[in-house]
């Protein structure tokens, strides 16, 4: 179902006609990019990729590269004040030439079929979407356009008791991007200021071993009968890290080596704490038993190697019943400024504390 807004005959608005059709929120996770990082636009390079400025309008950006420092996508917040209330709203506008520009939400009828709901104005042609969702509380608004190359997503999320307003600044942002000048918007002059030191490769396990300061909290023997899937040493702006991973039929083993930080430190856990690792004392699904402000630590609590004991080992160990009759265990290690994350099935709490103490 679709209805129609007729805009008020202000210069900086429309007189055109758009649609919203009514549509449910479907999140889709941008696509995992590797090494990617971004970089603040200032200067020339973010005046390279906006419209001509609407009196008002407050724009700043910034943009995505691969690790190879290729603009992947250009995202910009756009800040106008509504001229029938005088509030602030922001719009986000995502632009790539690359495919990455991809809708955050997707259209969806009741009747089972998406409906297009298209728009024109100054010769640029929007399909436009208004999802709600929060039981109505919360609306959203999404438009798609092509300059050229270019392909736009813009995107607004407001409580639906501001929705005529939050409307009103959408449509002023979809206005003031439909007036760019002729070689415009020229992503071509965004260009990264310095591409960061990144790495993705995969090695063997002799090679993992010998990684600078990763490399002597690594797996050291694999257990007979796993197979190795994956060693890798990954480095980017965000992750650094060595990781492997090994099977054996149904069961696995997870190595993770990276540098331990502040934000890791709430699930540090000290042995007599037992309510914040002992997963007997919790039944399955342990999303119900466990309590809220405890979930992520009981997931992967971080125990310092000084005060790692068997006991405590023993204590993250589990079965699951009509599956494999193999123990699983999942937790994480910190030696001085290095944490290791394991997660483990088919293997027992003596072998895994083994490994674990053998690197103090």
């Amino acid at each position: 179902m679709s209805f129609a807004v007729v805009f008020p005959t202000e210069p900086v608005m429309p007189t055109e006609v758009f649609y919203y059709n009514e549509a449910a929120a479907v999140a889709i996770e941008r696509t995992y990019i590797p090494r990617y990082f971004e970089e603040e636009l200032r200067g020339q390079k973010l005046l390279a990729v906006l419209p001509k400025n609407e009196e008002g309008m407050e724009m700043t950006g910034k943009a995505g590269f691969d690790g190879e420092g290729e603009l992947l996508m250009v995202m910009l917040a756009v800040s106008t004040v509504t001229v029938s209330t005088g509030q602030r709203q922001t719009v986000a506008v995502t632009m790539s030439d690359v495919g990455y520009a991809l809708s955050s939400y997707a259209a969806w009828s009741p009747f089972g079929e998406a409906e297009t709901v298209t728009s024109q104005y100054n010769g640029v042609e929007y399909t436009l979407y208004r999802c709600s969702y929060d039981e109505g509380a919360t609306t959203a608004l999404e438009a798609n356009m092509n300059v050229g190359e270019c392909r736009f997503v813009f995107s607004l999320e407001t409580a639906t008791e501001e929705f005529s307003q939050a409307k009103e600044a959408f449509e002023q942002v979809l206005v003031a991007f439909s007036k760019y000048t002729d070689g415009m918007p020229d992503l071509s002059a965004v260009t990264p200021e310095e591409i960061p030191d990144s790495m993705d490769e995969k090695i063997s396990l002799s090679e993992a071993q010998a990684v600078p300061v990763f490399g002597e909290y690594f797996l050291n023997d694999v257990p007979e009968g796993y197979r190795e899937e994956n060693i890798r040493r990954y480095k980017d702006k965000w992750n650094d890290y060595l990781s492997g991973l090994w099977y054996k039929g149904y069961s696995d083993i997870s190595w993770k080596v990276q540098f331990y930080t502040e934000e890791d430190a709430s699930r540090m856990t000290k042995v007599p704490e037992t309510e914040r690792y002992d997963l007997a004392l919790y039944s399955i699904p342990r999303a119900e038993s466990v309590p809220m402000e405890l979930h992520s630590v009981v997931d992967n609590p971080i125990f310092a190697i000084e005060d790692l004991t068997l006991d405590a080992v023993w204590k993250r160990a589990y079965k699951v019943e009509d599956e494999s009759d193999e123990w699983r265990m999942r937790f994480s290690v910190k030696y001085g400024d290095i944490l290791v994350e394991v997660s483990t099935e088919g293997v027992t709490p003596e072998w895994l504390y083994e490994e674990l103490v053998a690197k103090k």
